[in-house]
């Protein structure tokens, strides 16, 4: 039997927007919220936002697979401390962390 975790595995089935799952990203029903308005749209379009009466609800297995289609752009995201020309601050600040050990 296969050990990897499976999108249906991993999701709640569904939940309102006003209140959202402490442990379900972004984690609290403000941020999910700011999260709804600027990607409305395209979770839309996936089937992972409807209105159900006066509530919008997030369907969890849409949602999962949408958070994970994001990943692939993680790996283009840069983070400025990291660029090579910020190296050598990196290996200033180790070097005086180490010579403050030894003495």
């Amino acid at each position: 039997m296969s050990s990897k975790i499976t999108v249906p595995q991993l999701s709640r089935h569904s939940w309102a927007v006003a209140s959202w799952p402490n442990d379900v990203f972004p984690g609290n029903s403000d941020a999910g919220r700011q999260l709804i308005r600027k990607h409305r749209a395209a979770l839309v379009k996936i089937g992972a936002l409807t209105r159900v009466g006066k509530h919008l609800v997030v369907i969890g297995q849409e949602y999962t697979e949408w958070l994970l289609a994001q990943a692939s752009r993680v790996s283009s995201f840069g983070i400025a401390p990291n660029y090579p020309e910020h190296a050598h601050k990196r290996r200033g600040k180790n070097q005086r962390v180490r010579s403050n050990l030894k003495t």
